[in-house]
């Protein structure tokens, strides 16, 4: 047969393997074509169909997502009203009120919406429901902007109560100055009366004063638990009223002796119907704050606004539904294509091993032999012998071989490749690392400028990442960051580079940036995604980031400068707090660059102890006598001047410095308590304020304790100041720290009073010696009566306890004389003396704030 063929085609047609073996596969696929169509018709057809279906329904699914998170937006914003309601917060309320209704108009135009009967129903429905939340918020802003409509109480404390009150007040005060008068003439003097009246008008007062801390508490000012801060203040105030009715009854038993003035027998009776008017509305009151409808604006949240927000999402989540229930069916469609391939892949498979049999005999004669004579000859070629003798090429193929060997080397270079890949890329999440990063950045940059575009860079850092990794294990860390790589990447574009530059960190590169915010709406978007729990290791982690954002060219022209400004960005982040972006501006570069130069003036400081110790004195009531000192940290230097303490303080405690410094503290107070009382025979008690970060230091607490313990300072003459910081980060180890400094003598205060977390229930739970109230509040007891309540119910409520009570910041004889009627014990300020190194101090010093002996 095959020579027939060769003399049919001739001698050079059958010089080739692939002619030679031509009819054979012809004949193969002759037999195979009707087969090869009809499944690619089929295939082509199939995934035509179901491309067009994924297309229009991924569409679907991406604008269910955007009404699903702009309704996040828009309760967001809905909370951020209730809770402090300005026209921008209303304004922003608006918006997002928009913008879902127009997610929704568009989800209801699609195709594979308007396609479907139910989704169809479902959209009318949710376009309904987006249509109602508009006139429902404008109602809930107009409500909010009425104070007596949201908070009827108002309405009863202004109209009916201010005027009684002030009614009552004007009479008081008309009795009292009528009775003063008559106090010179000893005819007509009445001391019973006058006194009653005094009381009269300060149990009024009192009354009324405790009302307004009611109604604060009631909004949770003053106390997390309202209902039992209310219990507690209407109890006040009945006990008062009890007392204004005792001193009434007093004062109708003078009248009928007439033992009174003219004045108060005339003011006497109508004084008794105010008080008693009074009354009933304080109790009409009472009983609408500790109503369930205390809030108007609250019930029609939660009656009106809140119960479209749910027929709009459960409309939205049938949708989504029905589109996972189509996402289902096909797979469903393409599991059963795949099977009817899988089927004609065996029909085809067992067709070829026919072929396979047949040929094996004529490979192995005519090709695989030539194959291993032509590889042992490029094998002695390759080590430098002389080659073998290769077999004569008849055919092409044979001649091509040694070209087969060079597509071999390309081979190693596509591995190569791959280890270039693993050169680039972080092991662990698989993302870019730093140095491909920076190529893609540079990358970027050429394009960005070539298009006028901007780029930007975002540097996150992930916080209280160290502390799950120290108690769950680097096993653990390595899954979180893993999880952390898949949120990252749900979030950010294709487009976008994500990278991990190290431990906790990672970068993102945003090209193709119209508007500084689209970057501010992706790292918010970023922070909302890792802020949702992680569940690892049977449990649920919280890990918020901080990010830092730098814009090619508005902060920098250059890779490396745009890294180092987001970074810095990230860094002032983290400062405000976390789970916060912040964008590169110069002032941060500026601060960056001041803060390393601090951190070296510290440091030097550090080794060469530059840093100084005054006093200021903490007096007692009289303004003379000296109850002890605080000591506070001074540093001057020769470049920066005189360094305030609330500059370098922050910096010590980030380099992880203030312990040493803190310790240095006590030993310079030791070494003052030791010369003046061998110099003048007076002990120096002396305060010092301790961070929360060194309370909470395990290995800094046993260092002090210690040290009390070998009186390096005298424990009788120390005080320990902490911040309302110190109380809410470990309540119980707190607590445990302040025992054990009285146990050994430590007075121990509460620095700051009324500026941070802590509730007045916490003065009983921690049982300081002294409270020292802030001078924030101090400055303003003059001239802001609310200022000078709070002060006054501060030191009532201190020594009801058992506290001192020490005054920050008083600066005039008014303040001193106010503190004074207002019993405060101890008071500190310019008015008595500025802060003095130790060989100026000129006060004789009493006992330590334990003795409570104002």
């Amino acid at each position: 047969m095959r020579d027939r063929l060769k003399r049919h085609f001739g001698r050079a047609w059958f010089d080739s393997y692939q002619n030679r073996y031509l009819a054979l596969a012809v004949s193969v696929s002759v037999v195979l074509r009707g087969a090869g169509v009809f499944g690619y018709r089929q295939v082509a057809t199939v995934s035509t169909e179901q491309f067009e279906l994924i297309q229009a329904r991924s569409q679907a699914i991406a604008k269910v997502q955007d009404a699903f998170e702009q309704m996040n937006v828009m309760q967001n914003a809905l909370h951020r009203f209730l809770i402090n309601p300005p026209l921008i917060e209303a304004r922003q309320l608006y918006a997002a009120v928009d913008q879902l209704h127009i997610h929704i108009a568009l989800l209801a135009q699609l195709r594979s919406v308007r396609s479907h009967a139910d989704m169809r129903g479902y959209a009318r429905q949710a376009f309904s429901a987006a249509e109602r939340l508009t006139p429902q918020v404008s109602q809930l802003v107009a409500l909010r902007e009425n104070p007596t409509g949201w908070f009827p109480t108002l309405g009863v404390m202004e109209t009916d109560m201010l005027p009684k009150n002030q009614a009552v007040l004007a009479m008081l005060a008309d009795m009292v100055s009528v009775e003063k008068d008559q106090l010179h003439d000893k005819s007509r003097q009445n001391p019973a009366a006058f006194v009653t009246m005094v009381d009269l008008q300060s149990e009024w007062l009192h009354a009324t004063s405790e009302l307004r801390l009611l109604v604060a508490n009631r909004f949770g000012i003053f106390s997390s638990q309202p209902a039992a801060a209310i219990s507690s203040r209407a109890e006040n105030i009945d006990a008062y009223l009890e007392l204004l009715n005792k001193n009434i009854r007093r004062l109708q038993v003078l009248s009928s002796t007439d033992q009174l003035n003219l004045v108060a027998e005339d003011h006497l009776p109508n004084l008794k119907s105010q008080i008693a008017a009074w009354t009933r509305d304080y109790r009409k009151a009472v009983a609408d704050m500790t109503s369930p409808n205390w809030r108007a604006d609250l019930n029609y949240t939660r009656d009106t606004v809140s119960p479209a927000l749910a027929v709009l999402r459960d409309s939205l989540s049938r949708i989504r539904q029905e589109l996972d229930r189509q996402s289902a069916h096909n797979i469903t469609t393409l599991t059963g294509m795949s099977k009817r391939l899988a089927t004609a892949t065996v029909l085809v498979a067992i067709a070829g091993s026919v072929v396979l049999m047949l040929t094996y005999w004529m490979f192995s004669r005519l090709i695989l032999r030539p194959i291993e004579d032509t590889t042992l000859a490029l094998k002695h070629e390759a080590h430098g012998r002389a080659p073998a003798t290769p077999p004569p090429v008849e055919v092409r193929e044979t001649r091509n071989l040694i070209e087969a060997f060079k597509e071999m080397q390309q081979q190693v270079r596509i591995r190569q490749s791959h280890l270039d890949h693993l050169a680039h890329h972080d092991p662990l999440t698989h993302l870019p690392n730093r140095l491909l990063l920076m190529d893609r950045l540079e990358h970027a940059l050429v394009l960005a400028g070539r298009d006028q575009s901007k780029v930007g860079v975002l540097f996150l850092d992930l916080d209280r990442f160290k502390q799950i990794n120290d108690s769950l294990g680097h096993a653990a860390g390595d899954k979180l960051l893993q999880m952390v790589t898949t949120r990252l990447l749900s979030v950010t574009r294709r487009s976008d580079t994500v990278a991990r530059l190290g431990g906790d960190e990672f970068a993102i590169i945003a090209e193709r940036i119209d508007r500084a915010e689209e970057l501010a709406a992706l790292a918010e978007k970023l922070i909302h995604s890792l802020d949702q729990p992680f569940d690892l290791a049977d449990r649920q982690l919280h890990v918020s980031v901080s990010i830092g954002i730098a814009i090619y060219p508005d902060n920098n022209t250059d890779a490396e400068g745009l890294i180092r400004g987001a970074d810095t960005a990230m860094y002032d982040a983290k400062r405000a707090g976390a789970g916060c972006f912040r964008f590169f501006t110069a002032d941060m570069a500026q601060r960056a660059t001041d803060d390393l130069e601090l951190e070296t003036c510290l440091r030097t400081a550090i080794r060469d102890q530059r840093f100084e110790l005054h006093y200021q004195p903490i007096l007692c009531r009289d303004g003379r006598t000296a109850h002890g000192c605080e000591a506070l940290l001074r540093l001057h230097d020769t470049v920066l001047g005189q360094i305030p303490p609330s500059r370098f303080v922050p910096v010590l405690e980030a380099m992880g410095q203030l312990g040493v410094v803190s310790e240095w503290i006590l030993d310079q107070i030791a070494l003052h308590q030791r010369d003046r009382l061998s110099r003048d025979g007076i002990p120096l008690t002396a305060s010092v304020n301790l961070t929360a970060k060194l309370l909470h230091d395990e290995q800094f607490s046993q260092r002090l304790l210690s040290r009390l313990a070998a009186r390096s300072p005298a424990p009788e003459h120390l005080i320990v100041e902490v911040t309302e910081d110190s109380l809410t980060q470990d309540i119980d180890r707190a607590q445990r720290m302040l025992h054990q400094l009285r146990e050994l003598g430590v007075s121990t205060a509460l620095d700051d009073f009324g500026t941070g977390q802590s509730s007045l229930s916490q003065l009983r739970f921690f049982a300081f010696d002294l409270v020292k109230i802030d001078r924030e509040f101090v400055n303003g007891i003059l001239d802001d009566p609310h200022d000078r309540n709070l002060v006054s119910a501060i030191i009532q409520l201190s020594q009801l306890f058992g506290m001192s009570v020490v005054a920050e910041g008083v600066e005039t004889a008014e303040q001193a004389e106010l503190l004074r009627k207002l019993q405060c014990d101890y008071f500190q300020g310019y008015l008595y003396s500025r802060p003095l190194p130790p060989e100026e101090l000129a006060w004789e010093t009493t006992q330590p704030a334990s003795a409570h002996t104002p």
